[in-house]
């Protein structure tokens, strides 16, 4: 009786090594999944007024997807106040990133963020932001990325749609 217990463990064991391993298999990545972005080809598309942003990975529309994404903003470009739906991270890759928090925009508030910082913005977290010469950021969250202006009237695309 003991015999044939251990052969049935064996068994499973086997098989379910044989169901990872097939499964491993598939979902394991190839050099073909490999992506490599060179900076000087970067497509750059309008987001805001001075501010482009590409998608590096992912889609920040999608609910529960993760993506990454490069801004780059011009000199003086900033936000009003406003919030993300999502956690957010970011780091700034050039120039200086100033950030302030709450729900009125004071710029004395605003804290210099430089090449190599880091911050990590939680979700309904009231910032705004402006940006000293030319600045790159790389950020990265769970989408859906959307602001929810803490006064409607400070959204610049407001002005696009429709009424």
């Amino acid at each position: 009786m003991w015999e044939f217990k251990h052969a049935c463990m064996h068994a499973s064991l086997a098989a379910l090594c044989l169901v990872s391993a097939a499964c491993t298999k598939e979902s394991a990545p190839t050099a073909s999944d490999l992506k490599i972005e060179r900076y000087a080809n970067t497509k750059w598309s309008p987001a805001l007024p001075g501010v482009d942003v590409t998608v590096l990975s992912g889609n920040p529309e999608a609910a529960g997807q993760p993506y990454s994404i490069l801004i780059k903003c011009a000199d003086g470009a900033g936000t009003k106040p406003h919030r993300h739906p999502t956690d957010g991270t970011a780091i700034v890759l050039q120039g200086t990133y100033l950030l302030g928090l709450g729900e009125t925009y004071d710029p004395a508030k605003q804290q210099p963020l430089t090449v190599g910082d880091y911050v990590s913005v939680p979700k309904n977290v009231a910032h705004f932001d402006s940006c000293k010469g030319e600045t790159v950021i790389y950020a990265h969250g769970i989408g859906p990325l959307g602001f929810n202006w803490v006064n409607p009237a400070d959204d610049p695309t407001s002005a696009a749609k429709p009424q």
